[in-house]
């Protein structure tokens, strides 16, 4: 069991490019979402709307970096781990996001 644990923290290049190209995406989506409100709507744009915005974009912004390291060094078991929790956190925040965003624009 110890053996398929550590057969799956391997370097893995492709992996952390695509890890990456996705974390870039989703940075593009909060900025396009943040430039939609703030244009479209900003009288609606509330504190709490904007913490999802200041918290997402940095947290990708450290998900790439440790899908960069898992890129390339041989020790990648906490980089994966943490590249993980920082890019499913910002997704949520991302998610959260979408919804608020067409939320306010169609209400």
């Amino acid at each position: 069991m110890f053996d398929k644990m550590a057969i799956s923290f391997k370097t893995n290049p492709h992996k952390a490019a695509a890890k990456i190209r996705i974390n870039n995406t989703l940075i593009g989506v909060c900025l396009t979402m943040f430039g939609i409100i703030w244009a479209f709507s900003s009288n609606k744009l509330t504190s709490d709307i904007i913490l999802q915005f200041i918290f997402a974009v940095p947290l990708l912004y450290v998900s790439s970096l440790c899908y960069t390291k898992l890129a390339y060094w041989k020790e990648v078991r906490l980089w994966e781990f943490f590249g993980w929790f920082t890019g499913t956190t910002a997704l949520a925040f991302v998610l959260i996001q979408l919804i608020f965003g067409v939320a306010i624009l169609y209400f």
